[in-house]
């Protein structure tokens, strides 16, 4: 069963049949997407979508965190009786260095020892408990508005170049600061808020393409949200050049998608061109495997980390 549209003007849910949103007025037809899909959406339709999809992927890689974490502290002497209490502890809090170790972006990492696939795998990492619980509810409330305009091979093509150039814009950060002796001896960015902060800025574009106050609502929010995010992250972590970081990654994840979003077809015509269509699916089906590589050397790396 198809999940009930949402009107990307003020985020009520509508009847299916409705042509405008009878609470902001907002025109469904101009970015509502016809059901079929490419091989992504057909893929992922059984799933429950993109959406729930993404959410699974990243409780996932929190447990597998977790289970890294005991394995570790297991290994220790005089912890090698740590169980199920431990595990859960892991899952809800797990230690910045398994993070980082595990698969975080860390720029000398990436750009001394040639470990690229970080790029990707931080993507889907998190800092513990409410990291992830905030994230995902910013995944819930802009993905369906994505996934709805644009379809999910797009969406999703666009989360993972999002979040890469997310993760990416970190790293050249700490090439810039570098040369003023600000950056600390270690720091590690992790999490899904750069592809988020990207699927903000495909909405904000969407906004100001539609034009009227529907889409002024739309493009304003989205500007909103992640100016919000961009402060925060000022007033924390002022003096942390990791938290510099994660707002060059965030600024730089709603930009790209700004770009993204002012090329992009949405709504029906989303689905019009079938070559258009094939092309974002491979592009998604390419970075996903582009992930799925990482994964695997990043397990090769933690394996041989443990000494097995």
């Amino acid at each position: 069963m198809s999940p009930l549209p949402m009107c990307p003007g003020c985020r009520a849910l509508l009847d299916p049949a409705d042509a405008l949103c009878p609470y902001c007025g907002w025109n469904i037809r101009l970015t509502e997407t016809r059901r079929e899909g490419g091989i992504v959406e057909r893929t992922l339709r059984p799933l429950g979508g993109l959406v729930p999809t993404l959410v699974a992927a990243n409780v996932l890689a929190a447990a597998v965190l977790g289970v890294l974490q005991v394995l570790l502290l297991r290994s220790q002497p005089g912890h090698e009786g740590e169980g199920l209490g431990a595990l859960l502890g892991a899952i809800l809090d797990p230690h910045t260095g398994v993070v980082a170790a595990t698969g975080a972006v860390i720029p000398e990492a990436v750009l001394d020892e040639g470990q690229w696939w970080r790029l990707f795998t931080s993507v889907f990492l998190h800092f513990g408990l409410i990291h992830i619980a905030m994230n995902m509810m910013s995944l819930l409330s802009l993905g369906q508005l994505v996934e709805e305009a644009y379809g999910s091979g797009k969406a999703l093509a666009i989360y993972l170049a999002t979040g890469l150039a997310g993760a990416g814009a970190g790293v050249g950060w700490y090439l810039l600061v570098e040369r003023t002796g600000a950056v600390p001896e270690s720091f590690a960015g992790a999490g899904a808020s750069g592809a988020l902060c990207g699927w903000a800025g495909v909405l904000a574009s969407l906004g100001l393409r539609v034009g009227g106050e529907e889409g002024k609502r739309l493009w304003k929010a989205m500007v909103k949200g992640v100016g919000f995010i961009l402060l925060i992250g000022l007033i924390l972590k002022f003096r942390d050049t990791g938290g510099q970081l994660g707002n060059a990654a965030h600024l730089w994840g709603f930009l790209s998608g700004m770009a993204f979003g002012g090329v992009c077809t949405f709504g029906a015509r989303a689905r019009g061109n079938l070559d258009a269509v094939r092309a974002w699916d491979a592009a998604a089906i390419l970075l996903t495997a582009g992930l799925l590589v990482s994964c695997g050397m990043a397990a090769v790396w933690v394996r041989g980390m443990m000494g097995e």
